[in-house]
């Protein structure tokens, strides 16, 4: 379970948010030095995040939500990296840490692990929408003319073991009671060369996923920025699934209701009390942050629901 567990969680490839890692025995955290010693008392509450490639940079990024946590909290905070999401999902189970900032996709793939963690809140995209979509794209002189018409097309996933467009892609149309026969699917490793693959006739639609929450016609946002204005204006979006959290605050199971609610009420209210804190901590939506509850998470729960069968 563990190993599906953090594939699920850290599957991303190509055209995704985030780039997978093999899976090795859990590291120990990176506890980064942060500048500037704290002058409360009381024991350390420990906040759990994914390093990045330049863990530096991130060390003088959070400084501000440290310092503003700290003051909330009236007690000092420790930030600790993990290498990969195994890591910090351990941490979490045993408690190592309290807290933590990581894509939707771990907070429900921990929740599955150790059914320890209270969701606390995420901020939504720019356009005001909750979080990724997995999307079917199709040519727009497609003979495909309803989701009926999988049952027998030929489709690419961008991502072999990727979260949003294999795994949860694939279960969301089990939920609509499409079933794409195994042998007419084939991966490619990202967007553009699924969509070239598409317009040369190699298939009938691609599964991906965009952050776009509406509209069937391909906008200027991730994934599709990969291709220029010509081909996204050829392609239509034929089908959407529910919302995927997206990146994600949650906490330990075990801490107090208060201390939880108070948690909730800062990330809430921090764009407006602490422009410093929301900017170290901001996604790129520039949206505030909006409470989320474990059933906002079941698009992804149910995916483990569904592979745990498929691989049964």
């Amino acid at each position: 379970m563990l190993a599906f567990a953090i594939s699920l969680a850290h599957g991303q490839s190509g055209n995704t948010p985030a780039a997978s890692t093999p899976l090795t025995p859990p590291p120990a955290g990176i506890t980064i030095e942060l500048d500037g010693s704290s002058s409360t008392e009381g024991a350390v509450f420990q906040v759990g995040f994914l390093a990045d490639s330049a863990p530096d940079h991130q060390q003088t990024l959070y400084v501000p939500f440290r310092q503003h946590l700290e003051a909330v909290l009236q007690r000092p905070v420790e930030l600790i990296g993990f290498r990969d999401s195994r890591g910090l999902m351990l941490a979490m189970q045993r408690a190592d840490i309290q807290y933590a900032m990581a894509p939707g996709t771990v907070l429900a793939a921990t929740q599955r692990l150790c059914a320890c963690v209270v969701p606390l809140a995420t901020q939504p995209n720019r356009d005001g929408a909750i979080g990724l979509y997995s999307v079917l794209i199709s040519d727009t002189n497609s003979s495909l003319a309803g989701m009926d018409d999988l049952e027998e097309a030929r489709l690419i996933i961008v991502g072999e073991g990727s979260a949003l467009a294999h795994r949860i892609g694939l279960s969301e149309l089990w939920r609509t009671e499409v079933q794409v026969p195994e042998d007419g699917i084939q991966f490619k490793p990202t967007l553009d060369e699924a969509v070239a693959a598409l317009q040369a006739g190699e298939a009938d639609a691609v599964l991906s996923w965009t952050r776009q929450s509406e509209g069937s016609i391909l906008f200027d946002q991730e994934p599709a920025t990969v291709l220029d204005e010509e081909s996204r204006a050829s392609l239509r979006i034929i089908w959407r699934s529910r919302p995927v959290t997206g990146h994600s605050h949650f906490a330990h199971g075990t801490l107090d209701e208060d201390i939880l609610t108070t948690l909730r009420s800062m990330l809430v209210r921090l764009d407006g009390t602490d422009g410093d804190a929301f900017d170290a901590i901001d996604r790129g939506s520039g949206r505030g942050f909006v409470e989320r509850q474990l059933d906002d998470y079941d698009v992804v729960l149910d995916a483990f629901d569904y592979w745990d069968q498929a691989t049964r």
